[in-house]
């Protein structure tokens, strides 16, 4: 008989039995791989959508900072262990008006600054720009970062702020000298007039009138100070337009014969009133018309035009015959101590510009085709349209 007809029926219940274990086993087991594989696909699912879309944020953080880096007005560069410029934003190139990518740093800075120590580049003056260096290492790497600032405003409004704190000082101290030389100057100009009265030679009389002259000269220089500390005119009166007009005309011919005048002004200035002081805008005349006389060649001429214009300002042209007014000083003609001229003070026109202010007004300067023409806006008081009323009649 074979092995097999030997077993019992019961050896062979138990064998089926510990099969069927088994089977039941390895089923359950399978199941909980088989949870655990797609427990696993789903973990890694979710770290690969995480990962993408960390990926995707930090390309995303990226790009915004290189469009910061590129919007930056704030140059900066990158530059590797030997100092070759590996990156640079467009701030950096145009500040130094010069490509940048690739080259060497250090060979940069000679090539700008032949004269400049390598080791001293934490300030330089390039292209008319104030521009402040500084380095710092990038940590973890052996690269570094040069930043480039453009401090020329900072810089500037500092200057500015000390120059009108000069400025104050200085007018503080004018207005103190002047006073003080005022009185020996009119009594030197008594002093001569006695000595004038008393001296027959001719040759002797002109020799006076020159001190005179001198004297005055430096007479109007001090009032033209004083003027330039008080800031202009203080007190002012209603003055009808067209009388003021006239009155300016019938001045200006006694106080420059030696001009040739052409002076204009509309009949609708009539009941028209401006508040002004007189005196001071005499001086404003007086200061641009002394400035055509300093520089015109020959005969001089003035054009003078006054009008109403749509906006009720009196408006007011001084045209002279003269070479005009270099382009580049048109910005500075107005600041004080600023001359062209050799023996300029630099005070008339910031005089004249003080004066225009004072009256709520504007001046500019431009070029005309036959010299230089100064345009000056008072604004109107008020239009008197009603006719005065007679108490006599």
């Amino acid at each position: 008989m074979s092995a097999v007809s030997n077993l019992s029926n019961a050896d062979l219940h138990l064998a089926f039995e510990q099969f069927n274990q088994i089977s039941e086993q390895f089923t359950h087991a399978y199941q909980d791989l088989e949870g655990r594989f797609k427990q696993i696909k789903s973990e890694l699912s979710d770290t690969k959508t995480k990962r993408l879309q960390e990926l995707a944020e930090k390309e995303q953080l990226a790009n915004r900072m290189q469009l910061l880096l590129m919007a930056l007005p704030m140059g900066v560069m990158v530059l590797d262990s030997e100092g070759v410029i590996r990156e640079c934003n467009q701030a950096s190139t145009k500040l130094l008006n010069t490509p940048l990518q690739g080259l060497v740093w250090s060979q940069v800075i000679k090539n700008l600054f032949p004269q400049q120590a390598q080791t001293d580049i934490s300030s330089l003056y390039i292209n008319g720009r104030n521009l402040h260096f500084s380095s710092k290492t990038i940590v973890g790497s052996k690269d570094s970062l040069v930043l480039i600032n453009d401090v020329t405003d900072p810089v500037t409004h500092v200057d500015s702020v000390k120059r009108k704190e000069r400025l104050a000082f200085l007018g503080n101290a004018i207005a103190s000298i002047a006073h003080d030389i005022r009185t020996p100057l009119a009594t030197s100009f008594l002093y001569l007039s006695n000595l004038n009265k008393k001296l027959t030679s001719e040759e002797n009389t002109k020799i006076v009138e020159k001190i005179k002259y001198n004297l005055k000269t430096l007479e109007n220089t001090i009032n033209s100070m004083l003027l330039y500390a008080k800031g202009g005119a203080d007190t002012f009166e209603s003055m009808e337009c067209k009388k003021c007009c006239e009155l300016i005309a019938s001045d200006l011919f006694e106080i420059f014969p030696k001009v040739t005048f052409s002076i204009h002004a509309q009949e609708n200035l009539k009941n028209k009133y401006i508040k002004a002081n007189f005196d001071a805008l005499m001086t404003v005349f007086r200061n641009l018309i002394s400035n055509s006389q300093a520089v015109c060649k020959g005969e001089v001429t003035i054009e003078i035009n006054f009008l109403c214009d749509a906006n009720d300002f009196m408006k007011i042209t001084i045209l002279d015959n003269g070479p005009g007014i270099d382009y580049e000083n048109f910005e500075k003609i107005f600041e004080p101590f600023f001359t062209s001229r050799k023996n300029g003070t630099g005070l008339g026109l910031s005089i004249v510009k003080s004066i225009i202010d004072s009256h709520q007004g504007e001046i500019r300067a431009e070029n005309a085709l036959n010299g230089a023409q100064f345009t000056i806006m008072l604004p109107m008081e008020y239009t008197q349209s009603m006719p005065k009323l007679d108490i006599n009649k």
